[in-house]
C-alpha cells in the first residue's frame, strides 16, 4: 500500500517540480521531461499493474495540467510504458550509456508523435526548426539526468 501511494505521488510532484522550478533554471525552454522518465521508469522496474496505473495516472495529469487534446498523453505514455516494459529484463544487461540512448530514444519518440498528433488535429498549425530543436533538445535532457532520476527513484521505492 506505501508502493500504491508513493508511485502516486511521483507524477504529481513531478508535474508541479516541471511547471514550477524548472521554470528558472537558465536553459530557458529546454526542460528534461521528468514525466517521461517516471514511465519510462515504471516500464523498466515495474512492469505490472501497478505500473500501468500509475502510468496511466501520469498521462491523465498531464493532459489535465497541458490543456492539450484529452487522452493524447495517456495513450503516448501507455505506448512508451509498453515498450519500456519489453525491456525490462535485458535493461540491466545495456549499461548506462545505452539505457541513456534508449531513453532519448523513447523521448524522441514521445515528442514526435505528440508533435504530430496535435498538428494533425489542428492544434499547431507548422512544424519549424524550433519545434525540432526544442524536441532534441528536451529528449538529449532528459537522456542525461535519467540515470540520476531513475536512483533517486529506486532509493525513494525502497526506503
Amino acid at each position: 500500500m506505501k508502493k500504491w501511494v508513493i508511485f502516486l505521488l511521483l507524477p504529481l510532484l513531478a508535474l508541479i517540480l516541471q511547471s514550477t522550478l524548472l521554470n528558472y533554471i537558465p536553459s530557458g525552454r529546454f526542460k528534461p521531461n521528468i514525466i517521461l522518465m517516471i514511465v519510462i521508469y515504471m516500464g523498466l522496474f515495474q512492469p505490472s499493474l501497478m505500473g500501468a496505473s500509475v502510468v496511466f495516472f501520469a498521462g491523465f495529469l498531464t493532459d489535465i495540467f497541458s490543456g492539450s487534446i484529452f487522452g493524447t498523453n495517456i495513450f503516448l505514455n501507455l505506448l512508451v510504458y509498453s515498450v519500456s516494459s519489453l525491456f525490462s529484463e535485458k535493461f540491466y544487461l545495456l549499461g548506462i550509456p545505452l539505457g541513456m540512448f534508449f531513453v532519448f530514444l523513447l523521448s524522441a519518440f514521445h515528442s514526435s508523435a505528440l508533435i504530430v498528433i496535435l498538428y494533425m488535429a489542428g492544434r499547431i498549425s507548422f512544424i519549424n526548426e524550433g519545434i525540432i530543436l526544442t524536441l532534441i533538445s528536451q529528449s538529449i535532457l532528459t537522456a542525461l539526468i535519467s540515470p540520476v532520476i531513475f536512483l533517486l527513484f529506486n532509493k525513494v521505492v525502497e526506503a
